[in-house]
């Protein structure tokens, strides 16, 4: 089946009959990613005096009662809120249905050998996704695929599905990167690490700030934050889908909740205004 989309002024098919799948489904009785060290997801079947929710013990129909971190147990989208303190919750941030997007795989770069910057200081076991590994991409890029950029990071091993990210810490994002995707009118960014910012950044989450115009200090939302945007962490993608443009359907459980648990799914873009575009995965 193929749709007929408009950007803007660009015009372009997508193949919504082959979905790809980048998000990492949550199996809470198997291996499961985590981050933060956080307790692991878990599901357990709900018991009263009157019944329970398991049929192999007797219920007469299954219900279960579900534990989970988002930011911490899987692929999740999160918004403004995660560091303000008003409430702003993501099933209100979250507007866009179908999202013109452009993947890229980036190598991270020791800290050591690039000149890009981090706060607190880069550490010298510390890698970093640049700006000098995106620049390219986003200046090649015609803007109506910018609504949306999803990074897959090099190397790309099925693990990353039921990594322990306390025992192999992530790349994360020089600030150069962030502002280099604050400028360019990105306003979804998906990733498969599991933040934005090294996990033992002092509190000072700078990529995340940076990518929502939010002071370096403080919990106040500005009214020149951008509160419009998105970010969604612990996809993955697999080798077998190239670098290029879709078309996103970012899609999220509707928690009001600065986080919720998300399912991306891309579509083929067919043809562009610049000639034919056929990612086969």
């Amino acid at each position: 089946m193929i749709a007929r989309c408009t950007s803007g002024t660009t015009q372009f098919d997508a193949d919504i009959s082959r979905p790809i799948h980048i998000s990492i489904p949550l199996d809470f009785h198997g291996s499961q990613a985590n981050a933060y060290n956080v307790q692991r997801a878990t599901a357990e079947a709900l018991r009263t005096d009157a019944m329970i929710g398991d049929t192999r013990l007797g219920g007469s129909c299954n219900f279960e009662v579900y534990t989970l971190v988002p930011h911490c147990n899987g692929t999740h989208t999160e918004c403004i809120g995660h560091l303000t303190d008003e409430r702003v919750s993501i099933h209100e941030t979250l507007r866009d249905t179908l999202i013109p997007a452009t993947l890229v795989s980036v190598t991270p770069v020791p800290a050591t050998m690039c000149d890009e910057s981090y706060i607190p200081e880069e550490r010298s076991s510390d890698f970093l996704l640049t700006a000098a590994s995106l620049q390219r991409v986003i200046e090649d890029t015609p803007i109506s695929f910018l609504s949306a950029l999803i990074i897959r990071t090099m190397p790309n091993g099925p693990d990353k599905k039921f990594r322990d990210w306390d025992a192999h810490p992530a790349p994360f994002f020089s600030l150069e990167a962030m502002r280099l995707i604050a400028v360019s009118g990105i306003r979804h960014l998906l990733t498969d690490v599991p933040s934005l910012d090294r996990a033992s950044d002092e509190g000072k989450l700078s990529a995340h700030r940076c990518y929502w115009a939010l002071p370096a200090e403080g919990h106040a939302l500005p009214d020149t934050a951008r509160r419009d945007r998105t970010v969604t962490e612990l996809v993955y993608v697999p080798d077998s889908v190239p670098d290029g443009l879709y078309l996103l359907n970012l899609q999220i459980a509707n928690f009001t909740a600065d986080a919720a648990p998300s399912r991306p799914v891309l579509f083929p873009i067919l043809t562009t205004p610049g000639g034919t575009h056929d990612p086969t995965p």
